[in-house]
């Protein structure tokens, strides 16, 4: 499969459109992915910004630091992250 994957061109007309991902039966990621239908690799991966919910890839994500911003919260840019932490800094997600 490693060397099918890596021989494959991903053609244009092999991409899926945009799915779901999930990462066990009935559980979503919250991920949405594109594949290649020749090979089954993940040609991209987006999801929304946890602040204005707009749609961001995988390479232009901003991920929370785990001190006032949870890992596993993603923004489409620092100042999305920003907002965010002074919106739940008195929420005290993190004693």
């Amino acid at each position: 499969m490693k060397e099918l994957r890596e021989k494959c061109e991903h053609k244009k007309e092999d991409i899926s459109d945009w799915m779901t991902y999930y990462w066990a039966p009935g559980h979503s990621s919250g991920v949405e992915v594109k594949i290649c239908n020749r090979c089954r690799k993940t040609i991209v991966r987006r999801r929304h910004c946890w602040q204005c919910q707009s749609l961001v890839e995988e390479q232009n994500w901003v991920e929370g630091d785990g001190k006032e911003v949870p890992i596993g919260a993603y923004f489409c840019s620092t100042k999305c992250r920003d907002k965010y932490k002074t919106k739940h800094k008195s929420s005290k997600l993190f004693p």
